[in-house]
């Protein structure tokens, strides 16, 4: 499968359509109902869909992380080198 590109659009007979008479190319299969596969002029696929419901992002977990050990002793700070 070649890498591809989705692109989301609101009405997907009318994308369609403006993308054709840009000279891209109809594929003879499409994967799904509600996704058209095209073909730019260079001959890279793409495919417009409907616009998806975004995800919210997950909220981070209320549950303490891992216990964090204290820091050990300092350490002596670095005198001048010795020949």
């Amino acid at each position: 499968m070649m890498p591809h590109l989705d692109v989301e659009v609101d009405d997907l007979e009318a994308e369609t359509a403006r993308a054709v008479t840009e000279r891209a190319r109809l594929a003879e299969h499409h994967p799904q109902d509600d996704v058209r596969v095209l073909y730019a002029p260079s001959g890279h696929p793409f495919r417009p869909g409907p616009r998806r419901p975004r995800r919210r992002p997950r909220r981070p977990s209320r549950s303490p992380g891992p216990a964090r050990t204290p820091p050990g002793p300092p350490r002596p700070a670095a005198g001048p080198r010795r020949p």
